[in-house]
């Protein structure tokens, strides 16, 4: 199937639902297929354990899975997920989006690469808009993701890209180290003290681990 939810078990929800979608583009080679699998289910386990999102509210597109790993997702089967999500979540729950992948920088256009024709910053900004919740988190961790952040941003979204808006298209490590600083948060990254990890905590937690 081009979108699978992944499956586990996180601690039991308080206050608002807490959703999650993973978008998966297209790997490149079986290296990559390997990696953003592994990346992807290390980013669910944190994400239901941690997080509290719930395994019915795990949204992965991110193709089918084989022996080689994950084949990236189709922009058709990225729409209908959305519009799922976007059919279920509620004004006061919160979501966070994560993007995995490669993309590019085409002079005019941000391109995240899928498995058959691309989708580019407008268009992805036109699937999101009919979303309305609380908390809105964009985690952009693909090549070129800077170019994004214009098109995605609205009133009280947060939006976080690897790179800056043009000119960083090489592979970023910024998924990677995302994916270490929420297996092994601890006290030293809550820089506050106050018992909770704040977007910018991880952020610059994560910020730091690229450099």
């Amino acid at each position: 199937p081009q979108a699978v939810r992944a499956a586990h078990h996180g601690p039991e929800e308080t206050g608002p639902r807490r959703f999650a979608l993973i978008v998966v583009g297209l790997p490149g080679d079986e290296e990559h297929a390997r990696l953003f699998q592994q990346t992807v289910q290390n980013w669910s386990d944190a994400l239901t354990s941690i997080a509290g999102v719930s395994d019915e509210r795990l949204f992965v597109a991110a193709g089918s899975q084989n022996a080689g790993g994950l084949t990236g997702a189709t922009g058709e089967a990225v729409r209908d997920l959305i519009l799922e999500v976007a059919a279920q979540v509620r004004t006061d729950d919160a979501l966070w989006v994560f993007f995995l992948g490669h993309g590019s920088y085409d002079g005019q256009h941000t391109w995240l690469h899928l498995a058959g024709p691309d989708l580019n910053e407008g268009d992805w900004a036109d699937l999101f808009a009919p979303i309305s919740c609380r908390e809105q988190v964009f985690w952009l961790t693909q090549s070129a993701s800077g170019g994004f952040v214009r098109a995605l941003s609205r009133p009280d979204r947060i939006v976080i890209a690897a790179t800056a808006p043009t000119g960083e298209v090489n592979e970023t490590r910024f998924p990677h180290v995302l994916q270490e600083v929420l297996e092994s948060a601890g006290p030293e990254t809550d820089t506050d003290g106050d018992g909770r990890l704040s977007v910018l905590e991880v952020f610059r937690a994560t910020n730091a681990g690229v450099a």
